[in-house]
């Protein structure tokens, strides 16, 4: 079976092709920076120079394939969201159906307010698609180690009781890959995919404190103060206010479930989670604390003791000298 991965390196693509380089699969990634594919990865796979932003560089890619996997890449630093998003789904709309590709697996991350129109567009490709919704991403927690390990705190522009469908990164991976390697499904369906709960930022600090053993509270940040935070960091100020407006899509379906042809619920718990993946991380932070405040109590002590001159006998560095050889 031929499978092209449209972002080899992006958040779920990257995850995808180490899974398919198996002797039953022939694997094309389309990337403009092949330096960016690990390396052991690299001579496995065939590869494409270009932008899936380019329909005629796609059509090429798609020639003899049997399944495409669709995303948008990263969006965090572009002016206008919306365009970008249209500017891959319609090249990737128009190169499948000129290269007459039968099956696409595509994630739907669009902004909430043009997530559908953006899978319409593709639905006019002619393929037999799977639309993957995904829930919020765990790995979002990653981003606020620093305020976890420091301030004991976690922050979103969100009220704590609010619910959330969360979901790890390779869970999204194991169900694209499951619809890219399969030929028995047609037609076009959109899937919730989610984690096997819905869980509140207030529960999530909670569960971090049991795990981690320190204290740690949630607490709602303005969307003012959020949008700063996120622009100071790099973001677009129209990426932000996507972000955000994800948040407000969470806070009105409180309590509803999202519209879908088709539900999968995902195995990674939140606590799993957060014990594989953000306790370590958290164990690193607390350790180089605490080689920090070693290396401060040093330099302090060394400070303290500048003008207390004492006269060493001559043989002591020799002495010293020996044990350090």
């Amino acid at each position: 079976m031929k499978i092209l991965i449209s972002t080899p390196t992006g958040i779920i693509g990257r995850q995808l092709v180490p899974e398919l380089l198996a002797p039953e699969f022939f694997v094309r990634v389309i990337t403009r920076d092949p330096n960016r594919i690990p390396e052991d990865i690299r001579d496995q796979v065939d590869i494409v120079n270009g932008s899936a932003s380019d329909s005629n560089v796609l059509r090429e890619a798609l020639q003899g394939i049997d399944a495409l996997f669709w995303s948008a890449p990263d969006q965090t630093q572009e002016s206008n969201t919306r365009n970008h998003y249209e500017r891959f789904v319609q090249a990737a709309s128009d190169a499948v159906s000129k290269a007459g590709t039968s099956r696409v697996v595509a994630i739907s991350t669009s902004p909430a307010s043009a997530a559908r129109a953006i899978e319409d567009i593709l639905n006019e490709s002619g393929a037999a698609i799977r639309h993957l919704r995904c829930g919020w991403f765990m790995e979002n927690l990653l981003q606020q180690v620093a305020s976890i390990s420091g301030h004991g705190l976690i922050s979103f522009p969100l009220l704590p009781y609010v619910p959330i469908p969360m979901i790890a990164e390779k869970d999204i991976a194991d169900v694209a890959l499951r619809f890219l390697v399969r030929t028995d499904w047609s037609g076009i369906e959109a899937l919730s995919v989610k984690g096997a709960d819905a869980i509140s930022f207030y529960q999530t600090a909670a569960l971090i404190e049991c795990i981690w053993g320190k204290p740690v509270r949630y607490e709602e940040i303005p969307a003012s103060k959020y949008r700063q935070t996120q622009i100071a960091s790099g973001v677009s100020a129209d990426s932000a206010e996507a972000m955000l407006e994800m948040f407000s899509t969470f806070a009105g379906r409180s309590g509803r479930a999202e519209p879908a042809s088709v539900r999968a619920t995902t195995p990674t718990t939140l606590t799993a989670w957060l014990r594989s993946e953000l306790l370590p991380l958290l164990k690193q932070f607390d350790l180089q604390k605490k080689i920090n405040g070693a290396s401060a109590q040093i330099s302090q002590r060394k400070t303290s003791n500048k003008g207390c001159r004492r006269e060493v006998p001559p043989e002591r560095p020799q002495f010293f000298e020996s044990l350090l050889t």
